[in-house]
């Protein structure tokens, strides 16, 4: 059992925020009465128009709250997000929303794999078993459901959509020091190239009560765009592995066909060409199996010479026949 009791000053929690005055106290009510104890919540402001920076302000005074206030002319959410992780003072970072929609209750889920040491990334997913999107519309499932297809064959996870995550600040730092965009954990998985050991926890994702939701038009644009170049990038990086693979692969095929055929030729066993062609014949089959094209050589070396062996005695007995048969004419 992870015990998070002795990581108090280790758990940063860094909430996005853009107008949402009524969400503020909810929220920071519902963080602080699960059983996860946690350094600071930064709220990351990105220029809010209402009364939201006033109800932070308040809470600071009673709670470990800081509020970091950006002038609106970021490079939106995944920009704040990286705000918050560079001004954090927690060596874990739990990043969710500010309107209610991510549950408090399961943070301690989320964090705990990074603590024991099993994950790098653990992410709150809506599309795993046990998760769910409760008073959705068809529409927006349709929708929500297409993005994250999208971004499966990029990241690996059902979910990269969810802005609800832990991840170690350093890690995140490194990863997306200059990241933009609206999807923190997408950015993340597609920069990370498969170097993290990532966990999905199912969550249930409330409905916003309060406030207006910042997703539009524009934002599912830049993002089906940033989508396009990160496909294009894992394409050209496939197609450059596979040639450097193959490149590696014809060397060292003509480098062990080169030594087999000159050992057999020194042992006057097999002709050259015929050695070239077993264990060029292997290596189609088996390409990334060198070492045993050793194995098929002595194995074609034993059958040549039982073959040899076979056609001796052939001849020793064809030569004793005809010895017999002379040998009964003479009498």
């Amino acid at each position: 059992m992870t015990d998070l009791s002795e990581l108090s000053n280790s758990i940063s929690i860094v909430v996005p925020t853009l107008n949402e005055e009524q969400n503020i106290v909810p929220l920071v009510s519902e963080i602080t009465a699960c059983t996860v104890p946690f350094r600071e919540i930064l709220f990351v402001d990105d220029h809010s128009t209402d009364a939201t920076r006033d109800k932070i302000r308040v809470l600071a005074g009673s709670h470990p709250i800081r509020l970091i206030e950006q002038d609106g002319a970021g490079p939106g959410l995944a920009g704040a997000i990286m705000s918050g992780a560079r001004a954090a003072d927690g060596e874990i970072l739990l990043v969710m929303d500010a309107d209610l929609s991510h549950p408090p209750d399961r943070i301690k889920d989320l964090v705990a794999p990074l603590v024991a040491g099993t994950a790098d990334l653990v992410v709150g997913s809506r599309y795993v078993k046990g998760g769910s999107t409760p008073g959705w519309p068809v529409w927006r499932r349709i929708i929500s459901r297409g993005g994250a297809a999208l971004a499966y064959p990029l990241t690996g996870l059902h979910d990269s959509m969810c802005g609800f995550f832990a991840i170690g600040r350093s890690r995140l730092l490194e990863l997306a020091p200059q990241t933009s965009g609206f999807k923190i954990v997408f950015e993340a998985m597609v920069r990370a190239r498969g170097t993290l050991r990532v966990r999905e926890v199912p969550i249930a994702f409330r409905e916003r009560v309060h406030g207006k939701s910042k997703m539009s038009f524009g934002i599912a644009l830049r993002f089906f765009f940033r989508w396009l170049h990160a496909m294009f990038e894992h394409l050209a990086a496939s197609r450059r592995e596979t040639r450097v693979s193959r490149m590696h692969s014809s060397e060292l095929l003509g480098a062990s066909v080169h030594d087999l055929s000159e050992r057999f030729d020194a042992a006057g066993i097999i002709p050259g060409q015929a050695s070239c062609n077993i264990v060029r014949a292997f290596h189609q089959q088996r390409a990334q199996k060198i070492d045993p094209l050793i194995s098929v050589a002595c194995l074609n070396v034993q059958l040549h010479r039982l073959s040899h062996c076979i056609r001796w005695l052939h001849r020793n007995l064809a030569i004793k026949k005809t010895a017999l048969r002379d040998n009964e004419r003479r009498k």
